[in-house]
This record gives structure tokens, sequence and C-alpha cells, in this order.
């Protein structure tokens, strides 16, 4: 599988950050091209209710009534997702997931006329400290990390919203959000200019906690999902919630679908997919 022009910055950029340049969507639009090709069939805009077992594998039923059969299933949606769908199957392996706190996130884009800003953009942005006590979790001077990303002359920053214990304090509608962004670039950066242009987005429940005893939990859920033959998880919920790290949880979950399958353990070698920066 190969990701469309995923050069993030120009020959001789200093920049240690890449991304595709029409953004990380160019990476599932890959994927979903190379399945397609595979002659693979893919139910996209489908809502599955529940997984439940069968004599012979499993059974996925859909929203539509519709029951797929499956001899192996990799559950890649959130964990409290997750928690729902096999709470028939495996109500044991339910009640570990559905503890695992996902805390809402949202991002606020800001444009700028470079000449608009009290300083220069000379990093990459910043993190803020729970101690602050404020809204705001960290912000990232964009148009420097991938300078692809605006015009010469302006600038876009991206400021990070929603920290685990926030949500009730947080007014997630457009205005509210603007103003948390605003008031953080003004505090911080000294940025009191109009933008010019505003980009909001919202993940609800988007952001796995691993709180105190999550290595515990997972050495459970690790036990309970072993007396699942054919069945496997997958996400951010787990070991880490990076691309990279969702990416080795996928592999990880293929093998041992596999594994279940056909009784030996495959090199993931054989059935990852490559993206090409």
């Amino acid at each position: 599988m190969h990701a469309r022009n995923c050069l993030s910055t120009p020959p001789g950029s200093r920049s240690i950050f890449l991304t595709p340049l029409t953004g990380l969507v160019e990476i599932i639009e890959s994927l979903l091209q190379y399945l397609e090709h595979s002659g693979l069939k893919l139910r996209l805009r489908t809502t599955v209710k529940e997984v439940n077992r069968t004599s012979d594998g499993y059974a996925v039923l859909l929203s539509s009534g519709e029951i797929i059969p499956a001899d192996g299933i990799v559950l890649a949606t959130p964990s409290y997702i997750t928690a729902d769908l096999v709470k028939n199957l495996a109500p044991d392996l339910a009640s570990e997931l559905r503890p695992i706190e996902n805390v809402s996130t949202a991002t606020v884009t800001l444009a700028f006329r470079e000449s608009d800003l009290p300083r220069p953009l000379d990093g990459y942005g910043y993190v803020i400290p729970r101690r602050e006590g404020r809204k705001a979790l960290a912000c990232t001077w964009t148009s420097t990390k991938f300078p692809h990303r605006a015009p010469e002359g302006y600038a876009l920053l991206r400021v990070f919203i929603g920290r685990a214990g926030q949500d009730d304090e947080i007014a997630w509608d457009d205005a509210g959000l603007l103003g948390i962004a605003r008031e953080e670039l003004s505090l911080t950066l000294g940025i009191n200019a109009d933008p010019l242009l505003t980009r909001i987005y919202r993940w609800e429940k988007a952001m796995p906690q691993y709180n105190l005893g999550h290595p515990e939990r997972l050495q459970r859920i690790e036990r309970l999902i072993t007396t699942y033959p054919g069945l496997a998880l997958a996400g951010n919920a787990y070991q880490g919630i990076g691309i990279p790290d969702c990416i080795h949880s996928g592999e990880m979950a293929a093998e041992k679908i596999l594994s279940d399958l056909l009784g030996e353990t495959p090199s993931t070698k054989n059935i990852k997919f490559e993206v090409r920066l």
C-alpha cells in the first residue's frame, strides 16, 4: 500500500516531522484502495449490534438484522464499544473493557498573518501541564512543523483542548472552544488579532486513559481473550495511543487470529501493509 504525495516538508527542510500532504486521511484512503483492489468485500457505514458465538465460529449481527458468519474477528472499536459488542458473548471480557476511561478532546485551528504575530514561531509548539489550571492541553505551530500547510506570510496554529477530569468544565460548542483557544493564544503568545479562519473538530470519548492498574487490567484481558479462539482486540485503548502503536496492535491481532485458525504463529511481515513516506 502506498500513500500518495507523502512528503511533509520541502527538500532541505530540517523538520523532523512527516505527514501526508493532504492529511492523515490519505493513509485511510490508500488502505481502502488497497483492500478494494485485493478483491475484499468492504461494508462501510454499517453498524454492528453485537458479536455472538456459533458452533463453528462467530456471528456478527448488523443493525439491519443481517448476520455475517465469521471464522475470526478483530475488534478495533473503542474499548467501551467493544464491551457492548461482546457483552453476551464474553461478559467477563466486557467487564474488563468497560471501565477503561475515555476522554473527549477537540482541536481548534486558527490562521493568522505572520505580521499579526508578536513573535516568530521559531519552534514547534508547547505542552501545558495540568497544574497551570488551563483548559487547553497544548498548542502546535502547524505551519512551522509542516510549512506546506500555510502560504508564505501566513501562520497556522492548532490548540488542543480536553483532558481527564475536565469534561464538565468545558463548553463544547463552537463558541466555547474558540474562546478557549483564543484565550490560550493571548495568554501564552500574546496573539490578540482576529484569526483569518478557524476550524473546530471534536472527538467524543476518543482518548483512552491508562490509569493506575492499567497494566494489570491488560494482563487480565489477555488471559480472557485467549479463551476465545478467533477473537482479537486492536486499537488505542491497550498499549499505546499513537499511530505506530495502533498499527502494531493490528499486527498482533492478525497474528492471533491466524495462529488460532492455522495452529501456528505466522510472521507479521507476511500480513502487514506498507506505508511509504
